[in-house]
């Protein structure tokens, strides 16, 4: 739940079309309208499946996902608080990706720092290798 009663919502849609969808409802469970386009804010990445989500104090919405489409890799986008994807983040794209040797299977993305503005760290696990984290500075610079 945000600050202003609203509930933000994360999902991902695997296969070929596979995309990172987030939806903003007010408290009344209807679609928050003023987010992204009618309430749904998406981000198109193939083979896109379990998300995460991580929303700091200044508003900026990060979000971390894994991705099958030909490789096995972890994605994490960096969304404003309106739902609009911020290019600013991930070398002007809205996103990074990492490419993992292995497919991963669990993971959370979390500060670093003991505040939401500063650094993130997504951690899980791949395919019984053991642990992968990854650090972000947020907002980017």
């Amino acid at each position: 739940m945000l600050s202003g009663g609203t509930i933000l919502a994360v999902g991902a849609g695997g296969g070929d079309d596979g995309e990172i969808v987030l939806a903003e409802y007010n408290s009344d469970g209807s679609l928050d309208r003023s987010f992204g386009s009618g309430g749904i804010s998406t981000l198109d990445i193939y083979g896109a499946y379990q998300a995460t989500i991580l929303c700091t104090s200044s508003g900026e919405i990060e979000v971390g996902a894994f991705a099958t489409g030909g490789i096995s890799c972890v994605v994490v986008a960096a969304f404003e608080a309106d739902g609009a994807l911020d290019t600013s983040y991930g070398s002007n794209s809205g996103y990074y990706v990492i490419d993992m040797a292995y497919d991963p299977y669990a993971m959370t993305i979390i500060t670093t720092d003991g505040s939401t503005d500063g650094y993130v760290l997504v951690v899980g696990w791949a395919d019984h290798h053991g642990l992968f984290a990854a650090e972000y500075e947020t907002p980017p610079v």
